[in-house]
């Protein structure tokens, strides 16, 4: 039946159908299902099953409906060659601007429509920002849940929708699916839908409801109900409910039995002894004491029976079982004995396995029955991809994709949401960090370690060596961070959250077999991951330093700091500087874990002795220590390297000069008035500088990264100065 052909339906009928959705509930015939037939087995007809939505279903049901109506539902169009944009076409529906990228033509491929050909044949898929149907579906969570609650509950779902004179969809109306009955004619399948609970009905054309169902072995015209499987424990679970309640009310039997001995015992003496037990026994005060009463009496006192505290504990059973016909990890039903890292593995084993396909199955449903009344062939709908996301294989990917040309970094960009650079539309050279096509540069001569012997307090030897033990010797108290160092601090902060929650996965994910050497932590990873925004954090650091570098020159040599930094060459130089320190980080994060569980092995530890070791690295504390101390090191850092730039770019200085402050640490004491050309480094990284304080020598080694310029450690506050050339 053509919808075109019909002038809607249910507008026409749309106070029989409310008539009928709101009518006193009867009996609708003809809706049992193939289960529950057997004698001893529960009944499973849509109707039983709606009133089984309770305890551990209705707790069932509804995350996996809540998840997925959160889901955003998108709609896209295909592009061939030489077509026009979707949004163009008849005045239905407004291009979003832009094709999607290949990252998420890849995730796309995934769907129900990904395998299609037309999918396959297309030039570009287009999301499409403006439709009608965009406009049903835009505030329709409770209407996507309710759909997913009749599904779980009784297989199937049907949405009826309005039609506009144009035969568009204007207004989707969710009918409860145990009083629909699907039509069904001889070869041709479904042809109508009769709605109704035996007091009112109406028969709705097929094209006109949207029919999604779980597959069914018995019939291909009605799902069978996830329920239908554990309807025995549904049952079970409200049996005990039933049964729990009793005894809170009354125990459902009482706790004891008083009799009174003797043949002599008339009714006003057990109301007599009645009434003294409640004088004395009454009330929460006198809970858990001793009656004492004259007379002859017999108490004897009842218990639970074996038979009974198995009943109860089968609680635990049950739930497990419910849980798990609705793929509903345990996990997330209940508290006890669940960590972080066994929820977040929960959850993307629920969101993969449960979810997804159920996505699958109502996009298909959409695409096939709602879509081509809109008369877009091109049109379809997909769902978002809920599992979450492996980070360090995602990393992996992309630095294959990179590495291999298949993919740009303006690409890899957009799909982080980042504005595209412009030297960022032809691959890039890993070897040289260079775009494919450009001429090899003449390696650089690599800096050699020095030996060199000093006066007191000067360099003493240097060799390889890790970075974290400069002692704090400087004097003078640190200032509370500026505006920008606040926003570096926050990054820090996010990036060592997550660190300190993969590593701590991690542990989990080793400790039962103890082969913590299988821990994984890609130091590269999280630099990707955090570049783009510690990159905007530190950028003003960088305009700062060649501002204050433009008044450390003569008049008329500074250079044009607007144009200079958004030049490139110097975004390439912030973000490579930016990426080695975040990626220093990592590498010291690795080092201490590795550290503290070599040393907990050693000791003996236990495993949860050996956890309390790591997820003390992690604490809020250390983390605001090491938040500023990066933000204070790094932006210090960033300011000198621009001074430096924009000395080098001037052409009128020739080397660079060590300025320790006054109150400065025997370390950056040796330093002052240190000299090396611009462009040169202090030191290489790996080096180790030794020396002479208070009698005893004092090593800082200098692994973190090459020192072109200050800072010298964590918190120094020594600065650069020019050397003209023509002094």
């Amino acid at each position: 039946m053509n919808i075109k052909s019909i002038p809607s339906t249910i507008k026409q009928a749309s106070g029989n159908l409310l008539d009928v959705l709101t009518a006193q509930r009867g009996t609708f015939s003809g809706l049992s299902m193939m289960a529950g037939q057997k004698m001893g087995m529960p009944k499973t007809t849509p109707e039983a099953n709606i009133k089984r939505y309770i305890g551990w279903v209705y707790d069932a049901i509804n995350k996996n409906s809540a998840e997925r109506a959160s889901v955003p539902l998108r709609l896209y169009a295909t592009r061939g060659t030489g077509q026009s944009k979707a949004g163009m076409r008849g005045g239905i529906g407004k291009s979003i601007g832009r094709t999607i990228t290949k990252q998420e033509r890849m995730t796309l491929a995934k769907s129900t429509i990904g395998q299609s050909a037309r999918f396959r044949a297309a030039e570009d898929i287009e999301e499409i920002s403006a439709h009608p149907f965009l406009d049903l579906y835009n505030d329709a969570w409770f209407d996507l849940m309710l759909t997913s609650i009749f599904e779980e509950l009784t297989g199937n779902s049907y949405t009826a929708f309005e039609f506009d004179g144009m035969g568009v969809p204007i207004e989707p109306i969710v009918l409860p699916s145990q009083i629909v009955k699907p039509l069904i004619r001889k070869g041709e399948g479904i042809v109508a839908y009769k709605v109704g609970n035996g007091i009112a009905e109406i028969t709705l054309p097929a094209d006109q409801v949207v029919h999604n169902r779980f597959p069914n072995p018995s019939s291909p015209y009605v799902g069978m109900a996830p329920l239908t499987a554990a309807a025995l424990a549904a049952d079970r679970d409200t049996d005990m409910d039933l049964y729990e309640g009793a005894l809170n009310k009354n125990h459902a039997r009482p706790d004891f039995m008083v009799a009174l001995k003797g043949e002599g015992v008339q009714r006003k003496d057990l109301d007599a002894y009645r009434k003294e037990w409640k004088a004395q026994r009454g009330g929460i005060g006198n809970n858990g004491q001793p009656l004492f009463a004259a007379g002859d009496v017999d108490i004897k006192q009842f218990g639970f029976s074996p038979r009974e505290m198995a009943f109860l504990q089968g609680r635990k059973i049950t739930m497990e079982q419910i849980f798990g016909t609705f793929g509903v990890p345990v996990a997330l039903g209940k508290t006890e004995g669940v960590n972080r890292a066994n929820l977040e593995a929960a959850i993307y084993q629920w969101t993969r396995f449960t979810i997804v396909p159920r996505l699958r199955m109502h996009e298909a449903a959409l695409n096939s029955q709602l879509i081509p009344h809109y008369n877009e062939p091109r049109l379809f709908v997909a769902y978002d991809n809920p599992v979450p996301e492996d980070r360090e294989a995602m990393m992996k990917e992309r630095e294959t994709n990179l590495k291999n040309y298949v993919v740009t970094v303006n690409e890899e960009r957009a799909t982080e949401g980042l504005p595209s650079v412009p030297w960022g539309d032809v691959p890039i050279v890993q070897s040289t960090g260079l775009p494919l096509g450009s001429p090899t540069p003449t390696p650089a001569a690599q800096p050699t370690h020095r030996t060199v012997t000093v006066s007191s307090g000067g360099i003493k030897s240097m060799q390889k060596g890790d970075p974290d033990d400069a002692p704090d010797i400087s004097g003078g108290a640190n200032k509370p961070p500026t505006p920008d160092e606040k926003k570096v601090i926050k990054i820090a902060d996010d990036m060592q959250a997550k660190q300190g929650k993969d590593v701590i996965s991690e542990f989990d994910r080793v400790a039962p077999s103890g082969s913590y050497d299988a821990m994984k932590f890609s130091p590269k990873s999280y630099a990707d991951e955090y570049l783009a925004p510690m990159t905007q954090a530190m950028t003003p650091a960088w305009e700062r330093g060649l501002i204050v570098g433009n008044l450390d020159l003569p008049g008329g040599a500074g250079i044009d700091v607007g144009a200079y930094i958004e030049q490139p060459q110097a975004i390439k130089t912030i973000e490579q500087t930016t990426f080695k320190f975040l990626e220093s980080e990592g590498e010291s994060v690795q080092r201490e874990f590795t550290e503290k569980l070599s040393a907990g092995i050693k000791n003996g530890d236990s495993t949860q002795e050996l956890r309390k070791r790591i997820t003390g690295m992690f604490t809020d504390e250390r983390r605001n220590e090491r938040g500023l101390m990066i933000a204070r090191t790094e932006s210090a850092r960033a300011i000198e390297l621009g001074r430096e730039a924009s000395w080098k770019e001037s052409g009128v200085v020739s080397a660079k000069v060590w300025d320790a402050n006054g109150d400065s640490c025997p370390f950056c004491q040796a330093m002052d008035g240190k000299i090396v050309e611009i462009g040169q480094n202090y030191f290489a990284k790996g080096d180790v500088f030794a020396v002479e304080f208070e009698g005893q020598e004092r090593r800082m080694t200098l692994g973190y990264s090459d020192t072109p310029a200050p800072p010298l450690h964590p918190f120094c506050r020594c600065s650069l100065q020019p050397q003209l050339i023509d002094a």
